[in-house]
């Protein structure tokens, strides 16, 4: 998130993150931290291209980012926001890993999933 306080029909708010309003920025870095693809999050009516319009926002947002690196045998690593099953079978097809913490409520998940606390020591 980018501070600003000025009058922008593309700025966020988000009561609970430290910056409150401001221009959100998805961003694929590398391991040492070089910004290698960056997009500015326009709200609900973004231009959504017809290739990536069956995904939810977190997998086309990684999708569009990664869409450079598809078929070099990359690892992707994400947080649980864009963790979908569906974007990880895609990652699989073009050849791209991806890796991320996953929510226990998230929607396609395997009915076999076990939940944390049932698990034992190893799991």
């Amino acid at each position: 998130m980018i501070k600003f306080k000025g009058r922008s029909s593309i700025k966020q708010y988000n009561p609970m993150k430290p910056i409150k309003r401001g221009y959100k920025i998805w961003s694929m870095a590398d391991q040492k931290g070089y910004m290698l693809a960056l997009k500015v999050y326009q709200g609900k009516e973004e231009n959504v291209s017809s290739e990536f319009e069956n995904y939810g926002l977190g997998e086309r947002v990684v999708l569009e980012l990664t869409k450079s690196v598809w078929n070099e045998y990359r690892e992707i690593y994400f947080d649980n926001y864009f963790s979908y099953p569906k974007l990880l079978q895609k990652r699989h097809v073009e050849r791209t890993l991806g890796c991320g913490t996953i929510r226990s409520n998230r929607k396609g998940l395997p009915n076999q999933m076990v939940l944390d606390k049932k698990m034992s020591r190893g799991d």
